[in-house]
């Protein structure tokens, strides 16, 4: 999945859990995980780019970070 916004991009508290087991590239704009995201595959966050966890977060084996700058989990993650 390729994210080109210029914004916010935000899963809503209370969807169902989002499961990436492919790559998700957040090339512009920021991401916000509200609802529960499992995770076995690739994220890639260039400079200047970052991804908020709010909810529950599962790096399961097989996630990778390979560009990631910014990472901020909050409380819940």
């Amino acid at each position: 999945m390729n994210y080109t916004g210029n914004g916010q991009w935000s899963t809503w508290s209370g969807a169902p859990a989002m499961t990436n087991s492919g790559t998700l590239n957040i090339n512009a704009g920021y991401w916000v995980f509200n609802n529960t995201l499992n995770n076995t595959g690739t994220f890639n966050l260039p400079a200047g780019r970052t991804a908020y966890f709010t909810a529950t977060t599962n790096l399961s084996a097989g996630t990778t970070l390979p560009r990631c700058r910014a990472i901020v989990l909050q409380s819940g993650a």
